[in-house]
């Protein structure tokens, strides 16, 4: 709650959010009159935290209105301002929670206004994904839509965002999937498994180059340097850092057959036109679900998929549990095999394109025989 106190003969007045201290001078020197002004403070910090900080609420404690916008026209804002600063897949994502928000609040052109949606419909709406999805999907439709309304906070056409008060999910143990590598095994069983040259292109260059599927899909001709034997690009989801990885033998001998199948292409194409294309249109679920049904189910990693939801019983609307091994798990592989094989963290950031040692962390996982024989290298002290 704020607080009031006095600093050179004038009162301030003091609160704590998200974390942070913030103080506000009142202007006043007689307590009194500083003290009706705690009290309107007071009255906003409840408000807030009950989800009834509405349009008419402001008004009447500071004679001011809150610029009037719709939620829908405030959506596509933000979208089209996405659509520039993140990358396409996460603009995407947004796309999508705000589609499905604006069909659960039953936004249109005339309503509900920005400022008027409260805690309790955000509460509804993730509780409603909680429904038919993992808690830790329903956290990121949290999060996306509390990335909207700290838009909306910063730009002042909300006093406060609704999301906030709402918690988070945990998971249950069984819903919790552990993402592993692929043991060398079942990398040889991927590549025999492909259904085609892309989809071998796919497994090869994801397990030597760590990129993500995306960013394999739609890799141009001109980031691949046969001469210097390297791959320069840029990732898609950190769009500012160039990574530079050198090209593996068994990858540099698709790039040649790749080539030879078009030899006057341009830099500025892809490796893969059609599939580059494709991609643009449906997104990495579409290549994800081929990754799943065309090469890991034959292969024996993960059970096979009914043709239809109707044999599913629960329909669509039934909770989703991911597999262990997704196409992603090759880029995990990637990362924990250049530490298995002796390099250190520097040269698995540098190459994965990470920003920090933690995420680097998060994509390691070291067989026990590495640990044993690691520990069996420490020198003697006792005999």
């Amino acid at each position: 709650m704020p607080w009031l106190y006095r600093r050179r003969f004038v009162w301030w007045i003091g609160w704590r959010a998200n974390g942070k201290q913030f103080l506000k001078s009142t202007g006043e020197t007689e307590k009194a009159k500083a003290e009706e002004k705690l009290r309107e403070y007071e009255f906003l910090e409840r408000a807030k935290r009950d989800g009834k900080l509405t349009q008419d609420f402001i008004s009447s404690l500071t004679g001011r209105a809150l610029p009037s916008r719709t939620l829908k026209r405030s959506l596509g804002d933000w979208l089209e301002e996405a659509q520039g600063s993140t990358s396409e897949a996460t603009a995407d994502k947004y796309r999508g929670v705000a589609r499905e928000f604006s069909a659960f609040i039953g936004a249109t052109d005339k309503g509900p206004m920005l400022q008027d949606v409260s805690v309790d419909e955000v509460r509804g709406f993730i509780a409603q994904k909680r429904n038919s999805t993992s808690a830790a999907n329903a956290n990121i439709y949290r999060k996306i839509l509390s990335v909207f309304f700290i838009r909306a906070l910063k730009n002042g056409l909300i006093k406060a965002n609704p999301v906030l008060p709402v918690k988070q999910f945990k998971e249950s143990a069984s819903e919790k999937t552990a993402r592993r590598p692929f043991t060398l095994d079942e990398l040889k069983l991927l590549h025999d498994k492909a259904p085609s040259p892309f989809w071998r292109y796919m497994v090869v260059g994801g397990f030597y180059t760590g990129l993500r599927m995306g960013d394999l899909i739609q890799l141009p001709r001109g980031h691949v340097d046969l001469a210097a034997n390297l791959i320069r690009t840029i990732p898609s989801k950190t769009r500012d850092k160039t990574v530079q990885i050198p090209i593996a033998l068994p990858l540099r001998k698709l790039f040649v057959e790749i080539f030879s199948w078009n030899p006057n292409g341009k830099p500025s194409d892809p490796l893969w036109p059609e599939q580059a294309a494709r991609y643009l249109r449906c997104k990495a679920k579409v290549f994800s679900r081929e990754f799943y049904e065309d090469i890991l189910a034959p292969a024996g990693l993960v059970p096979a998929r009914p043709t239809s939801h109707t044999k599913m019983k629960e329909g669509r609307s039934a909770k989703r549990h991911a597999p262990a091994v997704s196409f992603h798990c090759l880029r995990h592989t990637f990362i924990t095999l250049l530490k298995a094989s002796g390099g250190n963290q520097a040269v698995a950031k540098e190459l994965a394109g990470h920003s920090s040692n933690l995420v680097s962390d998060m994509y390691t996982h070291l067989p026990i025989e590495t640990l044993n024989a690691a520990i069996a290298m420490l020198p003697e002290v006792a005999t």
